[in-house]
């Protein structure tokens, strides 16, 4: 009796930690499509609820070489992709309409691609290959990037403004195609030719020029165009009265330097003007019998 009354007891016992133990989530693999050609590994598709995804630099002991054009497009899951060094071939659009998407990391060893800031470049950054959907606000190119592709920033849900550096000549097919939140296009240079759908199905952004600057007419791929002006920042900390000073920060619209941060004292300010015809010069007329500095102080 006491030996039967131990067992069911045991069981019992059992049954009742089982159902004190969390549950535990399925294992679910994600899963890489891919097919191999010549001994080198070809990615050709993804499924799974994975958010990020690692990419193996081998698979059934074959080189992973290859990502084949749309291979991952509209992977809404993921966060963030890396790149082996490995892989030295990414087909057209292979990231497409990855709208949760912010950062790509490529291996630093990779021959042919580079990640800057989540963004894909080749390695010497002169061709921008893709532009995370869902990384959000204003990006600004890097200087010296010459090619930005084919849809870099197509479908980018995040992307709010861009700044275009003066060396990009060009907007290939569908750069901005169908940016949903794109409220402001800002070029340093002159107006670049633009390939087939570069704005389109945009809601409407101001595409805007730097004075001086060449080929800008009333639109600029059927979108409104409008100066690039300097813009006095009124809310940073810089703003305002210091100690026996004032200060502020001008975003400034020139094609090499972004902000200039200016204090003037009190005591030896006539007159400060914050505008010319070409809305590119700041003036400081300062009394010169107080102040050291020259009595006409410019800069552009």
């Amino acid at each position: 009796m006491n030996k039967t009354l131990f067992r069911r007891r045991g069981r019992h016992t059992l049954a009742i930690l089982l159902l004190l133990l969390p549950a535990l989530p399925p294992r679910v693999e994600a899963q890489l499509n891919y097919v191999t050609n010549n001994g080198v590994i070809i990615i050709t598709g993804f499924t799974g609820p994975a958010t990020t995804l690692i990419i193996p630099d081998t698979i059934n002991g074959f080189p992973v070489g290859l990502i084949a054009s749309q291979a991952l497009r509209s992977c809404t899951n993921l966060t963030h992709i890396t790149i082996p060094s490995s892989v030295t071939n990414i087909g057209t659009q292979a990231f497409t309409q990855c709208d949760s998407l912010q950062a790509f990391t490529v291996d630093a060893s990779n021959p042919i691609f580079r990640s800057v800031d989540g963004v894909l470049f080749d390695k010497n950054q002169t061709v921008l290959i893709q532009y995370p959907g869902g990384k959000p606000g204003t990006y600004e190119i890097p200087n010296g990037l010459i090619n930005l592709g084919v849809g870099p920033f197509a479908f980018s849900t995040g992307l709010t403004g861009v700044i275009i550096p003066k060396t990009v000549t060009a907007l290939g097919s569908f750069t901005f195609y169908t940016c949903p939140n794109l409220s402001a296009v800002h070029f340093r240079g002159d107006a670049p030719a633009y390939g087939t759908g570069a704005l389109d199905f945009d809601p409407e952004p101001i595409v805007y020029y730097l004075p001086g600057t060449m080929g800008w007419g009333p639109t600029y791929a059927w979108h409104p165009t409008a100066l690039w002006k300097p813009l006095l920042r009124v809310g940073d900390s810089k703003f305002g009265a210091q100690t026996n000073q004032f200060g502020f920060t001008i975003d400034w619209a020139s094609d090499d330097q972004d902000a200039e941060y200016y204090y003037v004292s009190a005591w030896d300010v006539e007159l400060a003007k914050l505008q010319d015809d070409s809305c590119r010069s700041v003036y400081w007329h300062t009394d010169s019998v107080h102040s050291a500095r020259p009595r006409y102080w410019r800069s552009v």
